[in-house]
């Protein structure tokens, strides 16, 4: 093993997959890698593939979500949305999705939960809102947890020409609230610690 060389290799995987899509999120919730949505070549999808990453053969399953009562929702298709998971606070160890993009070009801002029940079940929940106003519908944007905290960092809304502030959302007290962006869409972000670092993407004024 060189640990000066590193290179990519193909993961052999047993079974169905999620299939070739773009516009889709990957997340890490150990030991489950989780994708979500995304565009299959032919629609936008909205549903969740895991693959346990300590359990050998590699194998990729299609998570059947809890559906009770007559008015249960669930985010609907989209891509182009961000998904990122919580370690601290009371949504620690949920997937939680923001906004993206309807077949229909329509820009989103729900906020939604995946979770995993000590059963084994699997359930979406709506993240509510008690104070702030929130932010508006985006897509190609990034979102990063500090702490309890989900930050959304720019991204494009319905007029893909105008930038958009960071919007913070408090998963302790379930409020909104902007701050300075560094306004650019199809970025990366990543924190650590206190500090949030972006890197490329494009400039609203500018973007090609």
């Amino acid at each position: 093993r060189n640990e000066e060389r590193s290179q990519w290799m193909s993961v052999p995987v047993l079974g169905p997959t999620p299939g070739r899509r773009y516009g889709h999120t990957m997340t890490f919730n150990k030991p489950l890698l989780i994708v979500f949505g995304g565009n299959n070549g032919q629609q936008a999808e909205c549903d969740i593939w895991v693959l346990d990453v300590e359990r050998s053969p590699f194998q990729w399953n299609e998570v059947s979500v809890i559906q009770t009562g007559s008015h249960a929702r669930c985010p609907l298709p989209r891509v182009y949305h961000s998904a990122e998971v919580c370690r601290e606070g009371p949504a620690a160890g949920m997937m939680v999705v923001f906004g993206g993009r309807t077949p229909d070009n329509r820009s989103l801002k729900d906020i939604w939960g995946l979770r995993q029940h000590r059963d084994g079940r699997w359930d979406w929940v709506e993240a509510p809102t008690k104070r702030g106003t929130p932010p508006e519908p985006r897509f190609q944007h990034s979102a990063i947890f500090l702490n309890s905290r989900l930050l959304i960092v720019g991204g494009r809304g319905s007029d893909v020409n105008r930038a958009l502030p960071t919007a913070v959302y408090d998963t302790e007290t379930c409020e909104w609230r902007n701050v300075a962006s560094v306004n650019r869409f199809r970025h990366a972000c990543w924190g650590m610690g206190p500090l949030l670092f972006s890197y490329g993407g494009f400039d609203h004024k500018s973007p090609s």
